[in-house]
């Protein structure tokens, strides 16, 4: 995947779309764990399933109640990239 593009969207805490995935680390019902074009993203929640991943276009869907996302890692901007 070359695009940069990431996006996270969740609606009604309980369907979450995100772009921008580039391989899921870890996955069980309490938490998917995943790498994404701008850092590691993590979700916590309850009864979680992936419904889709296309890792193509470096899409993943998961369905359930969403607790918590978190990023880590370092996101890198242009002043940065400039500056460095």
């Amino acid at each position: 995947m070359d695009n940069k593009i990431h996006t996270l969207a969740i609606e009604g805490r309980n369907k979450t779309r995100i772009t921008g995935v580039q391989n899921v680390l870890n996955f069980n019902d309490s938490g998917v764990l995943l790498n994404t074009v701008l850092g590691e993203l993590q979700l916590n929640g309850k009864d979680l399933k992936v419904s889709k991943l296309d890792v193509t276009d470096g899409s993943l869907s998961v369905d359930g109640e969403i607790v918590s996302v978190k990023y880590s890692g370092e996101k890198k901007n242009l002043f940065k990239k400039i500056f460095s």
